[in-house]
């Protein structure tokens, strides 16, 4: 027999035996232990998490004469010709090859006939659905909406988005999620254990993250790395055959730059370069590492003891800073056509980064005392450090005038300092007038990038801003969007990362619709529209254009005037 890929050998033949994904197989159990089957299912998410194969275990169930407990037995005859490929009453089909409107009229001929001998249910499974041509989608749409007693469809595909909606609305969607890394090495280790192969610490782990979720790549992956070792997987090994780094290197680099050390960042990533390296999973494990060490500075959850290490006198204002040179250098490097430049210049930025402190401190004051040390030194204080010498009396009368000279030149020359001292002072330590500017706020998230964000903040209006407190009038749409997760830590950072202010209370006046907001950006927006309109509508009217007009069809007149956008 030929070999079998570990995707295909360690298929799973149960619900039971699919990894991660219990929300939609005690689901599909339920349907025909309930016998509530429906007539077409789409199965929908990425790739290699069970869609094909949690469909094929269904076929079986809806045709096995030894069903138990919603499961298929796998030994009778209905069951063994499903695995073989040879059942009447399962047909599969690939949406990519077969997706033109004579493929779906064929389908659709077939419902006319009967499920064969022994078998319940007629099923189509159709994969990667979603390449169907839109006339093709057409032609099922009838046969979808009321098909012949008996007949399920069920549809897979990664990309839901592309199937049209009426026949989304046609059919009863599971979604399929990424799963855990944990999942997958548990996975993988059952495998390895069968197999009779020992591994190193790290091998599986690493695996995991390059599968991203996807337990088919994984154990393709695990496939190559399987051949190219022996009875033993060795990480140094399996990095050099992916052209991957060590996680430990990206220990070794945040240390340097933790250190300044631009020296060595450098050797580090001139080191790395010598290797196959793929660029792509370099930069993703880059800013992976720095994303999991900004997570365990914000977060209470457990994380890795040398990340706790590393990050434990990192500021929380430098953590996020951090972040945001990775990402910067991260989206450089895959867009440059000379990478590695880009990824040297990003990591010198980010070992070289000031240490600047948020401008709450300094507002508090705990940082002045520099300021305020910088005096000009007097003359009493010129006096006490002079040197003692013996002179006689005429020189003493002499150099007293010239000290008295000496002293009101001083004083001169102090007070303007002490004045340039004093305004200083005040800029920097009064608090209470600190006044952030909405505008500028507005401006930042749209140099971020943030458009989402920025299009619901025009149509609200500060109702108080000032340091540590955000106070809005919206309407209660505008109010419920903004107190959306994603958009609400997005308001929240921004307005840490536009103030330093570490902590925001974020409050919500609702208003009954846009026009008690008149202060707002939207608003003002639309008001200087209007009235750009008017000046746009006097000027036709006043026009020589609609004056000749006028003329020629006498007696007429202009009763409205509209502008075509």
């Amino acid at each position: 027999m030929s070999y079998l890929v570990l995707a295909r050998k360690y298929r799973p033949q149960k619900f039971s035996e699919v990894i991660g994904q219990q929300h939609v197989t005690k689901a599909l159990v339920n349907t025909i232990l309930k016998d509530k089957v429906p007539h077409a299912l789409l199965l929908t998410g990425p790739r290699g998490v069970g869609k094909t194969t949690s469909a094929r275990i269904f076929a079986r169930s809806l045709n096995c004469t030894k069903l138990k407990k919603g499961e298929p037995c796998g030994a009778c005859t209905s069951c063994e010709e499903i695995n073989k490929g040879s059942s009447l009453a399962v047909w599969e089909i690939d949406g990519a090859s077969n997706n033109s409107v004579d493929n779906i009229r064929e389908l659709t001929d077939s419902l006319r006939t009967l499920p064969p001998p022994g078998s319940k249910y007629k099923i189509y499974i159709i994969d990667e659905v979603h390449m169907l041509s839109t006339a093709a989608f057409n032609a099922l749409l009838k046969s979808l909406e009321e098909p012949p007693p008996n007949t399920v469809f069920i549809f897979a595909t990664t990309d839901p988005q592309k199937i049209p909606d009426t026949v989304l609305s046609r059919c009863q969607r599971y979604d399929f999620t990424r799963l855990k890394d944990s999942l997958i090495i548990e996975s993988l280790t059952d495998i390895l254990k069968t197999e009779k192969i020992t591994f190193e610490d790290g091998v599986l782990e690493f695996i995991a993250r390059k599968a991203d979720g996807g337990l088919r790549d994984a154990q393709s992956m695990l496939d190559r790395v399987m051949v190219f070792a022996d009875k033993k997987l060795k990480l140094e090994e399996v990095l050099n055959l992916f052209g991957a780094v060590d996680r430990q290197f990206f220990f070794d680099l945040a240390h340097a730059i933790k250190n300044k050390d631009t020296k060595l960042c450098l050797d580090l990533i001139d080191n790395t370069f010598l290797k196959s390296l793929d660029i792509k999973d370099f930069v993703s494990e880059f800013i992976c590492f720095w994303r999991e060490a900004l997570v365990a500075k914000f977060s209470r959850n457990e994380a890795d003891g040398k990340v706790k290490e590393l990050i434990q006198d990192i500021s929380g204002f430098d953590m996020q800073r951090l972040f945001d040179l990775a990402e910067d250098t991260t989206n450089r490097a895959l867009r440059s056509s000379h990478p590695k430049f880009t990824l040297e210049a990003g990591i010198i930025r980010m070992a070289t980064i000031m240490d600047l402190q948020p401008i709450v401190s300094l507002l508090n004051g705990s940082n002045l005392s520099n300021v305020s040390s910088v005096t000009t030194p007097t003359a009493q204080t010129m006096r006490k450090e002079a040197p003692s010498v013996s002179i006689q009396s005429s020189q003493v009368k002499t150099e007293e005038k010239k000290t008295e000279k000496l002293t009101e030149k001083l004083d001169e020359t102090k007070q303007p300092l002490q004045k340039e001292e004093h305004e200083l002072v005040e800029d920097v330590a009064v608090p209470n007038n600190f006044n952030p500017s909405w505008e500028a706020l507005l401006s930042d998230l749209n140099k971020q990038g943030l458009v989402r964000l920025l299009t619901y903040l025009k149509r609200v209006a500060p109702a108080e801003f000032k340091l540590g407190k955000l106070t809005l009038k919206a309407t209660n749409f505008d109010m419920e969007s903004l107190k959306d997760k994603e958009l609400f830590e997005q308001l929240e950072s921004s307005l840490c990362r536009y103030s330093g202010e570490q902590r925001w209370d974020i409050k919500f006046e609702e208003v009954k619709d846009a026009t008690s907001v008149p202060n707002s950006e939207h608003t003002k927006e639309r008001v200087k529209k209007e009235a750009k309109r008017e000046v746009i509508k006097n000027k036709a009217i006043k026009g020589q254009a609609l004056k000749d007009v006028l003329s020629v069809f006498e007696g007429s007149k202009v009763q409205k005037v509209s502008i075509l956008e």
